[in-house]
């Protein structure tokens, strides 16, 4: 396998648009995506990132209300093979969150695993 790389900081938030000013305006963050939020939706997102870098992403996520997510954060990881670094989280004691899946608009196939310790980590392949 080659060596994974940290994509994203995903941070479960109630105020996506106060994330997106305190980011922007202290750290130089611009929001490059926005996903969800419309009515139905369990949540919306936010994506930001450093101009010029290409590298960590930080993610928010408001989820909607009565939504099941809980707060807290996970840690996306971009792999060059979701499905075999899958097969090892489960072989070292992970659960399964969410099966392998292809998000077309996003450029993306992912899974999400949670670790014995509670930790949930997004595996994350480009397509």
């Amino acid at each position: 396998m080659t060596r994974p790389k940290l994509a994203a900081v995903k941070l479960q938030t109630s105020d996506l648009a106060a994330c997106e000013r305190f980011f922007g305006d202290v750290f130089g963050f611009e929001v490059t995506h926005r996903y969800g939020g419309a009515v139905g939706d369990a949540f919306a997102e936010t994506v930001m990132a450093l101009p010029g870098e290409d590298g960590l992403l930080l993610k928010f996520l408001q989820p909607s209300e009565g939504s099941a997510n809980a707060m807290g954060a996970t840690i996306q990881i971009r792999l060059d093979d979701v499905d075999k670094a899958l097969k090892a989280g489960v072989a070292a004691g992970a659960s399964v969150l969410m099966q392998p899946t292809s998000f077309l608009e996003a450029g993306v196939r992912m899974a999400v695993i949670r670790t014995g310790q509670d930790l949930e980590i997004e595996l994350v392949q480009a397509v």
